[in-house]
């Protein structure tokens, strides 16, 4: 039955400390509901488990405004009927049938309820925790972004369901970038919108392991990039210079990046054992990075030269070419390894810059992916447009993966411009054909390595939903966010990406956005002049709304304030002034710690160079 009926009456909208009345057009009430008091699960809970119970428990108290009592499955006393079974307790309780067990993929989830109990069951890594958040979407409880969704009065769990969710994407991490972005998606957050688990900071556990997990001396807090920090320079470099990359004399090279000689047979037994370590301390997770560090300084000694099909060859100045056939010989041995205890476990190697191109001679074991890099062979491709020409490159290396590897390929996707992050950058509409294609192509992964400062929290909405199910419309979920998101300056709101669409798809100039454009090419007069219009409407509309007000102003930097100063759009100092006000008022509201400006100066430099102050 349609899980929407059981919501009734007005429904609530939290946003901050201010509860807005909205009215939500729903269903006649056609399904009964299970009245739940408890949660019940398994007798030894994972940590997933564990989430998963307490996502149910806050959202029950915040709305319900009572406590659900806990139990574990088998405890005296617990009653037999009017619970939420988790996990394991739910296969114990018979709500799981094996028909329904079977169509689980990893990451998805099953949700079962009948008139006494409901069951939520996720076989493999966080799918009952994703599954916690599929019942409360279920049963009306919709997350926007920060500080912004919309619940019902009454938190009701409908009767009847009987349903199988499976992600299209299995692998869905979400890296927002730096400082405030990073600050607010971190934990259940990003998990209510649609990505990948992880409790990296706050519990250190997450479906991607992190090595800073086990050993701060590691020094490294991220997932990629691992093996300068499997054998880091500072504990090895002295006593073992050989395990470290020479030049073609015999030479250390002394990488600052910290590159191997990955045909040394003492560093693949390190990395091998590190490896199997992490795996062995963090039975929770499910993929494990093991790939090279960033940038040049491979190793060209004999033995290493000789694993490669163009050995000396390169590609320019910047990196060699067809490396891939070497890094994959190491991490070929150590997924073997994995595989014999742990077959579940996913190893992750990085095709980038030297080892974009697909390997002539080794075939990735079947427990490795392979994270292909938007930017793989180290160029700038379009972000705009998916079927720009300057992604031909990309296309035709995706395709060489594909052919060697095929529905073993994630994506590494860079979703900000790194040079001038809060320019009016917009991969949004490229990046929701990007998925649809490689979802086609039988891609199941995709790690955002940053979000844009423009509209981030509708681009994560967006995503969050098609990376769970790429046929949805875009387009309805974009007009659903904006309206809950901006109130009365959803049309404004709407217009303002419009414009941006405008100029983006011009069919006489297009704009060709890039993650390194250090001056955005979408900032020109017209444009200028359409977003001022745009916001001053826009603030109009909100302007004795403040919660609503706050994030218009925030759009604000982005696509206007910022530009605008950076191509001194304003003829005198006086607008100049007022727009650097505005400026610095939503820096200090938002608690943006850092904005790096279009050229990379320093703050009074640039304000020098733009507004002719300071001299």
């Amino acid at each position: 039955m349609n899980s929407a009926s059981v919501l009734r009456g007005v429904s609530k909208r939290i946003c901050g400390l201010l509860i807005l009345p909205m009215f939500l057009t729903v269903s006649q009430a056609t399904a009964e509901a299970v009245e739940i008091n408890q949660l019940i699960l398994p007798e030894s809970p994972s940590p997933w488990d564990s989430e998963a119970a307490a996502e149910l428990g806050l959202y029950y108290k915040k709305i319900n405004g009572k406590d659900l009592q806990i139990y574990h499955y088998g405890d005296t006393g617990c009653p037999a009927e009017n619970g939420i079974y988790i996990g394991d307790a739910a296969l114990k309780k018979g709500l799981v049938p094996e028909a329904e067990a079977k169509k689980i993929k990893p990451g998805g989830y099953f949700l079962y309820s009948n008139q006494a109990n409901l069951g939520i069951y996720g076989p493999e890594s966080a799918g009952v925790l994703y599954g916690a958040c599929g019942l409360l979407n279920e049963c009306g409880v919709k997350i926007y972004g920060e500080d912004c969704e919309t619940v019902p009065e009454k938190l009701d769990f409908p009767a009847g369901i009987r349903k199988v969710v499976n992600p299209a994407f299995r692998y869905r991490p979400l890296e927002p970038g730096f400082f405030t972005w990073r600050a607010y998606y971190r934990d259940m957050k990003p998990v209510r919108l649609g990505f990948t688990a992880q409790f990296t900071e706050s519990k250190k556990v997450g479906e991607v392991f992190f090595p800073l997990w086990l050993s701060r001396s590691s020094g490294f807090g991220e997932s990629g990039h691992t093996m300068q920090y499997i054998i880091p320079q500072a504990k090895y470099l002295k006593t073992h210079p050989e395990y470290f990359s020479h030049d073609v004399d015999g030479k250390l090279t002394k990488s600052p990046q910290g590159h191997l000689c990955l045909t040394n047979p003492d560093v693949a037994r390190i990395i091998k054992s590190t490896v199997e370590n992490w795996v062995d301390k963090a039975p929770y997770s499910s993929f494990f990075f093991v790939s090279q560090p960033d940038m040049d300084g491979w190793c060209q000694c004999p033995n290493c030269r000789a694993l490669d099909p163009f050995p000396g060859k390169k590609a320019d100045a910047t990196r060699w070419t067809n490396l891939s056939d070497r890094i994959l010989h190491c991490v070929n041995f150590v997924a073997k390894a994995v595989a014999e205890k742990h077959p579940d476990k996913i190893i992750i190697a990085a095709a980038y810059r030297s080892t974009a191109e697909a390997p002539l001679r080794e075939i990735p074991e079947k427990n490795i992916r392979i994270s292909l890099s938007l930017s793989a062979e180290g160029g700038n491709p379009c972000q705009s447009h998916f079927d720009c020409p300057r992604n031909q490159e990309f296309m035709k290396i995706f395709e060489g993966w594909n052919k060697k590897a095929p529905g073993q390929i994630y994506l590494w996707c860079y979703c900000t411009n790194f040079e001038n992050r809060y320019s009016p950058f917009f991969p949004n509409d490229a990046m929701v054909e990007r998925l649809r294609f490689f979802h086609k192509n039988n891609v199941d992964g995709v790690f955002y390595n940053g979000i844009p400062r423009l509209f981030p929290q509708l681009f994560c909405f967006v995503q969050g939903k098609l990376l769970w199910d790429p046929g949805l419309d875009a387009q309805k979920l974009e007009d659903e966010f904006l309206k809950n998101f901006y109130g009365p300056a959803a049309p404004e709101m709407k217009n303002l990406l419009t414009l941006i669409r405008s100029r983006i798809n011009d069919k006489h100039d297009p704009v060709h956005q890039g993650e390194y454009a250090g001056f955005d090419p979408i900032i020109e007069p017209v444009y200028l002049s359409s977003a001022l219009k745009i916001f001053e409407r826009a603030e109009s509309d909100v302007k004795d709304k403040p919660v609503y007000l706050r994030r218009v102003k925030y759009e604000k930097l982005p696509a206007f304030l910022l530009p605008a100063l950076d191509s001194r759009f304003f003829p005198d100092d006086n607008q100049r002034l007022d727009a650097l006000r505005q400026l610095v008022e939503t820096v200090q509201d938002w608690k943006i710690r850092r904005i790096k400006v279009s050229d990379g100066a320093q703050a009074a430099a640039w304000l020098q160079s733009k507004t002719g102050w300071l001299s």
